[in-house]
């Protein structure tokens, strides 16, 4: 192929695109095929699931065929084509291509929906990041809440324990008086500090020790001086 040739075509990126093109630069093309090619190209969409510089590469690649038949586009024409083959995700930027005087080839239109694309992805990636970061402070605030609740009931579990051995103990509940019996009138039923009959005990002692310092009395006077 002669180098005037190889520098017209180089610009493909496969051997089938530049098979394709030298097809329609030298084997001829019909009206018909003319016509094709170019309504291909103001009617191609982008795929929802393609990537832009995928997308983008295509249609250049129609632009170069077209061009190789002798239809050579105009920068508006391709331009509109772009932005109208870019899905309703879109809306917004194709507004602000549209309204972009500084854009006026193909080239610089692919620049621009590059550059969007690579600020999308890292707004993206920066809310990941944030969503990400909330979870973990989420997860880390419900461990909090969920050990502070643990604290709580093992507190209330031991205030329970202590508060069953203290009702056990000697001062817990009421005993049963039924079987008790009264030092002081020998009954069933009270203790002695509750009796109401006169304290016998108290009496007996009392009288136990006057009887021993009366004795005492008088043995002494009874002894000689």
């Amino acid at each position: 192929m002669h180098n005037d040739l190889i520098g017209q075509f180089e610009g493909y990126q496969t051997a089938q695109e530049m098979w394709n093109a030298l097809k329609l630069a030298f084997v001829g093309i019909s009206t018909t095929r003319l016509r094709a090619l170019t309504l291909k190209f103001e009617t191609y969409k982008m795929a929802s699931n393609a990537k832009m510089v995928d997308h983008l590469r295509k249609m250049s690649a129609m632009i170069r065929d077209l061009k190789t038949t002798g239809n050579n586009l105009l920068d508006e024409h391709q331009i509109l084509a772009v932005l109208c083959s870019l899905p309703d995700s879109w809306n917004q930027m194709k507004l602000t291509m549209t309204n972009n005087e500084s854009i006026k080839t193909f080239a610089q239109l692919s620049h621009h929906l590059e550059l969007e694309v690579e600020r999308q992805e890292a707004k993206g990636n920066a809310s990941m990041f944030v969503a990400e970061s909330s979870d973990r402070k989420g997860f880390k605030s419900k461990c909090k809440r969920q050990d502070k609740a643990n604290q709580d009931r093992d507190g209330e579990s031991r205030k329970r324990k202590r508060g069953g051995k203290h009702r056990k103990g000697k001062r817990g509940g009421k005993k049963d008086k039924s079987k008790l019996k009264c030092y002081n009138c020998k009954k069933l039923g009270h203790f002695t500090s509750e009796c109401t009959d006169l304290k016998k005990v108290q009496t007996n002692l009392y009288s136990q020790l006057d009887c021993f310092v009366y004795s005492h009395v008088l043995v002494a006077h009874s002894l000689p001086n």
